[in-house]
């Protein structure tokens, strides 16, 4: 599993030279590290199941850009290596999560409220929500479900 990720939130005007590597090093070159290395030592079978976010379709603020762009970039990584490695029964996935509450993104920091209402049941998500999740991916039940953006 690839949990890689951190968020610089700025207006395009404001960003650096530094903030376009720095996020995709992390968001998408951390991944792409661990799933290539994953499906290397994997011969025959497994599960790679990465951690994007719906910014990567959902801009729900300016100055995301950035965030939202490197997950897509992960989400497109997940297709396209779920294809590539099918023939070994290998699955590849993605848990694409509304907002949760972890150290990144708390649920009581200032914009909390307004992400809440953005979501169908009115709060942040639990860790221990996605972790059902990832056991569910990581498990034989799911060896027919690849490909996919939960």
């Amino acid at each position: 599993m690839s949990n890689a990720g951190i968020s610089i939130s700025k207006p395009i005007g404001d960003l650096t030279d530094d903030d376009y590597p720095a996020v995709f090093d992390i968001n998408v070159g951390t991944n792409f590290e661990v799933m290539r290395a994953a499906s290397n030592v994997m011969i025959r079978g497994g599960r790679i199941i990465a951690i994007t976010a719906t910014i990567a379709n959902d801009y729900f603020a300016p100055g995301l850009a950035l965030y939202g762009a490197s997950k897509a970039a992960v989400n497109g990584l997940v297709q396209g290596w779920s294809r590539d490695l099918g023939p070994k029964s290998i699955t590849v996935n993605a848990i694409v999560p509304g907002p949760i509450d972890t150290d990144m993104n708390p649920d009581r920091s200032w914009y909390a409220r307004r992400l809440k209402k953005r979501v169908p049941l009115g709060r942040y998500g639990q860790p221990k929500e996605i972790a059902s999740l990832v056991s569910y991916l990581a498990s034989d039940e799911a060896g027919f479900v690849t490909g996919r953006k939960e």
